[in-house]
């Protein structure tokens, strides 16, 4: 069986990006403002369609 140091630093990755000017909260601000503008886009075109949906039916009742 192996044993092994915990207390020696790994050389694993952190995850963290440089590069970036943006801390981190503004880039978790601004991936949650974007997931909002994608669910806002899809939401619209759900109601758009249901508002066509509704016009296809009416029509059809009208010409009943």
């Amino acid at each position: 069986m192996a044993i092994h140091n915990l207390t020696q630093k790994t050389k694993a990755s952190t995850g963290m990006i440089f590069g970036s000017k943006e801390t981190n909260s503004e880039a978790k601000l601004k991936f949650l403002e974007n997931r909002i503008n994608d669910q806002e886009k899809k939401l619209n075109k759900i109601i758009e369609l249901l508002q066509n949906g509704n016009k296809l039916l009416n029509t059809d009742k009208q010409s009943s």
